[in-house]
């Protein structure tokens, strides 16, 4: 596939839980082949069944993830998929604290923070294929035609 990508899903918020951060939608849509895209200027949101998915190149939403899970009392899930560098995430923060932080380089474990979830089970190392079936597995969110077909809201920073 080779993806280059930053997400971010938070079960059960809408883009108003975004304002925490400063950011608000600007009304402006793009696909989400090109809100995923790391030449993205920055952040843009997609509603799931399950919450909402945040592409986010410049991590603006997944550097303070932890901070989101316990201020909305759920989960924040971001994985971070550079396959041109061989480097995977997988970051899980949930309302009562706990988190679970794994980074893959050229398929050695260069960080690994927390308690395995039981969705890791028979993973080795992360790869591209990997920490995509992770995201799903925990979030729903699947990586398709059909997301990144689908409409992303551009979020800016509240002036």
């Amino acid at each position: 596939m080779g993806h280059n990508l930053n997400l971010v899903h938070l079960e059960g918020a809408g883009v108003q839980d975004l304002a925490r951060l400063g950011l608000v939608p600007t009304g402006e849509i793009r696909t989400g082949d090109d809100a995923t895209s790391l030449l993205a200027p920055g952040p843009a949101a997609h509603v799931t069944p399950r919450g909402l998915l945040v592409a986010d190149a410049l991590m603006t939403v997944a550097d303070r993830q932890a901070e989101l899970a316990v201020a909305l009392g759920t989960t924040v899930v971001s994985v971070l998929v550079a396959s041109t560098g061989d480097v995977y995430s997988l970051a899980v923060a949930t309302a009562d604290g706990d988190h679970r932080h794994v980074v893959d380089s050229q398929g050695e474990r260069v960080m690994d923070e927390g308690r395995p979830l039981p969705e890791e089970a028979g993973i080795d190392a992360l790869d591209e294929d990997s920490t995509l079936g992770l995201l799903e597995r925990l979030t729903g969110v699947r990586l398709d035609g059909d997301l990144l077909a689908g409409d992303f809201e551009v979020l800016a920073e509240r002036a």
